[in-house]
């Protein structure tokens, strides 16, 4: 059955290796934005995900000639099983790429984690993530009074702590 697969590849490999897929025949998808903060790369399109190509393959028939692909390191998925990649996250991230819109990318946060500010007026302020609705919000405590106050920010600017405090830094899944 044809699913789309996250496939890791070598860093700054991400176009190689779909230009080899494609020439191989199968479907590839590699998001790409351009880096605003960079104008010297202005026109080099930079992936959205480094490291990771999409690959629209059933498994059955293509699994062992994209792993012998110059570049490629493992299917992503639970141990040595791939997992497909949801169609609907898929197809959202495809319409954003799509939409002319400036897109970059972003840590992946969730409500309840403990972050860091990294960029603004803020940085360096560490608190707990309690909400991704519209703008997030951070809870900064003074434990010894059991009081807190909450500090609205732009996504952007926040870091999970325990990661260094670079924008394009994303959670890892755990890889086949």
């Amino acid at each position: 059955m044809l699913a789309w697969y996250a496939v890791q590849v070598w860093v700054s490999r991400e176009h190689s290796v779909a230009n080899q897929l494609i020439a191989k025949g199968y479907e590839t998808y590699l998001p790409c934005y351009v880096d605003p903060l960079n104008p010297s790369l202005a026109r080099r399109q930079r992936p959205l995900y480094p490291g990771y190509v999409f690959c629209h393959a059933d498994l059955c028939d293509v699994r062992a000639p994209v792993l012998m692909t110059l570049g490629v390191l493992r299917f992503v998925g639970n141990g040595h099983h791939p997992i497909a990649i949801d169609n609907s996250e898929l197809g959202a991230v495809r319409l954003i790429a799509s939409s002319h819109q400036p897109v970059h990318p972003c840590p992946y946060l969730q409500a309840g984690e403990r972050v860091r500010i990294v960029h603004g007026c803020l940085s360096g302020i560490e608190g707990i993530l309690v909400s991704l609705d519209r703008a997030p919000r951070v809870v900064v405590s003074i434990s010894l009074l059991l009081r807190s106050i909450a500090v609205e920010v732009n996504s952007d600017w926040l870091a999970p702590i325990g990661l260094a405090p670079l924008p394009c830094q994303f959670s890892r899944p755990q890889i086949a």
